[in-house]
């Protein structure tokens, strides 16, 4: 998995536009090439798979990339072992090893297969290996009829167990949100490098660039601020389930949040955010980081579900700051919008699998003890309002 040197700016343009390959797949089996062919550019793997339990019982591979020693038919114990037992399986095999992740999405059971040429995989690519797990377990479960999976291609030693019970199931959730919190703090250091780096090439201090170089590197530097914004949620997400998060209440200039969110994520679209104008430029206590987490995640889902324009509209009343995004799409499903609003409450498991955003919303909401609707939009699409309370009452 050590990085070529002389690739390593193409594989780091095609993983941070993943997003948006991912998004493009016709289906579900479409979708599985996508993120193996993802793995093997950014961990510079020979081979990847990804496995599904299918709802017959039988474990079937819905996509493989590079080659296998034995051919595909020796993927079933190291599946049946990872399913069964909510962890990964690592063996070696001649002299190379092969790894097998498992994930779990609502009813979606499966595992991620890499090989790697080296008789031992490192205690960093582990981590790193569950966090990419888990990532494909929220990607393939967010798809629409996620659990009518093709047939795939039917493996030996089918005999998996029947679903854990529940206290099995609360084990592996707490040691998967463990993973996934580990994962992210061995990944704060090297996004920071890369914007650290994007930073200094921006600002010319490695020498000069064209226009269009300097678009490239902004773009990669955003790219890697969003990337480091959501590592921050699932770290904060981790220790809240630990009891260990608290807010951390600062008094800050609203309007000049909602200026940092348009250069740092969303430049270049301002003729598709209609952003709060002079009306915000007021003081307010609260937590900086989750509400600027709250508004990104709202603008980001608008801009991924919606139609061609998102407003942004934010102002205080009664002591509380109204931040209301709306949009010109399809609308929200009606069980998302009661998960949102069920989350936001206290309820973990309301929310249908829809990625970090959403979730993340519901649970600041949460945290801050604000409040949350969900409505129609004037356009026809959906708007989001979110009313938090100030920290100085």
């Amino acid at each position: 998995m050590n990085p070529r040197t002389s690739t390593s700016y193409l594989r780091l343009g095609q993983f941070l536009d993943l997003e948006s390959r991912w998004a493009g797949a016709a289906d579900t089996g479409e979708l599985a090439h996508r993120i193996c062919r993802t793995v093997e550019i950014l961990l510079d793997t020979p081979a990847v798979a990804i496995g599904a339990l299918r709802a017959d019982g039988a474990y079937g591979l819905l996509a493989t990339q590079g080659t296998w020693p034995g051919g595909e038919k020796r993927f079933g114990p190291l599946a049946r072992r990872a399913l069964n037992s909510r962890t990964p399986q690592l063996k070696t095999v001649g002299d190379g090893s092969v790894g097998v992740f498992p994930f779990q999405a609502d009813e979606l059971s499966g595992c991620l297969h890499v090989r790697i040429d080296r008789p031992l995989f490192e205690g960093s690519e582990v981590s790193f290996l569950r966090f990419l797990a888990t990532l494909t377990a929220m990607v393939l479960g967010s798809r629409p009829h996620a659990g009518s999976l093709p047939p795939g291609i039917a493996l030996e030693d089918n005999d998996l167990s029947g679903p854990p019970t529940k206290a099995d199931q609360a084990l592996a959730d707490t040691r998967a949100r463990r993973h996934v919190a580990m994962a992210a703090h061995d990944l704060r250091n090297p996004l920071n490098v890369v914007i650290g780096y994007s930073d200094l090439l921006d600002e010319g201090a490695l020498g000069d660039l064209s226009a269009e170089q300097r678009e490239a590197v902004g773009a990669i530097g955003r790219q890697a601020e969003t990337l480091l914004s959501v590592v921050d949620d699932l770290i904060d997400v981790d220790r809240l389930f630990a009891n260990e998060e608290r807010p951390n209440v600062t008094a800050f200039d609203v309007r000049a949040l909602f200026d940092e969110l348009a250069e740092r994520f969303f430049r270049g679209r301002d003729g598709e955010i209609d952003w709060p104008g002079p009306e915000a430029s007021f003081t307010f206590e609260s937590d900086r980081r989750k509400l600027s987490s709250i508004a990104q995640n709202l603008v980001d889902n608008a801009l991924k579900h919606g139609g061609s324009k998102v407003r942004v509209h934010c102002t205080r009343r009664n002591g509380m700051l109204i931040i209301e995004v709306a949009d010109d799409g399809p609308g929200m499903p009606t069980d998302v919008r009661r998960g949102l609003i069920a989350v936001a409450a206290g309820d973990e498991d309301a929310l249908p699998s829809q990625g970090l955003g959403l979730y993340a919303i519901a649970t600041w909401v949460r945290v801050l003890g604000a409040s949350i609707r969900v409505a129609d939009s004037n356009e026809g699409g959906t708007t989001i309002t979110v009313m938090i309370p100030s920290a100085e009452n």
